[in-house]
Order: structure tokens, then sequence, then C-alpha cells
């Protein structure tokens, strides 16, 4: 479950400008749909349970795939990309190559012991 915010919580770290930067809380839908932006609309149903002793309905639940859960042992939200900016930032990022360091020793290093 995604946290309280909106108007819940103005202060939550997850608000920006007034509005949840993980795009919560999602609208009610009887279906998933196919969204021509990036992420796919999932369905929403309007049920409504407790959690931590307050009222939550399922707008606030974050996607998640059991078996990936359960084959890693942790925690992890998944949600399906659809769009070919997502498929050029996959390859962008497979194919970037080895993050490099380069380092320059000058001049003479003298060492003292600090216990003399």
């Amino acid at each position: 479950m995604h946290g309280s915010c909106s108007i819940d919580n103005p202060g939550s770290p997850c608000m920006e400008a007034g509005q949840c930067k993980k795009m919560f809380s999602k609208e009610f839908r009887t279906e998933t749909t196919m969204n021509v932006s990036v992420y796919p609309l999932y369905r929403t149903p309007s049920d409504t349970a407790f959690v931590r002793d307050r009222e939550m309905d399922k707008r606030f639940v974050v996607p998640c795939n059991p078996y990936l859960l359960l084959k890693y042992n942790s925690h992890m939200s998944v949600e399906v990309c659809t769009s070919l900016r997502a498929a050029k930032y996959i390859y962008k990022y497979i194919y970037k190559g080895f993050d490099c360091a380069n380092m320059v020793l000058t001049g003479q290093v003298t060492w003292t012991d600090p216990t003399q």
C-alpha cells in the first residue's frame, strides 16, 4: 500500500506541488486498458479495507508481481512499460559500458607516523 498522501498528508515526502510524484491515488477502473503514454491503466476495483486503523481502498495499492516477489524474496513494484522511449532507455542502459574514473598522482607523498 502506498502511504497516505494528497489531502490527508500534504507534508508527505512523495508530494510535490500539491500532487503525489508516484501518481497516487489511482482512479477506479473496471478493466485494464493500454494507454498511449508510458504506463497501462490497471483495473482498480472500488473495494475498501482497514490498514493500520485507516480505511483504504485499492487506489493506493502498488502494482506488484507475486512470482518475482517470491523468486527474489524482496519488495519490488512492477509495471508494464509500453513506450518506445522505455525500450530505448533499456537499450542505452545495457550498452552504456562500465563506469570509469581517471586518477593522476603528482608530486611526492610523505607519510608521518602519528604515534611518534
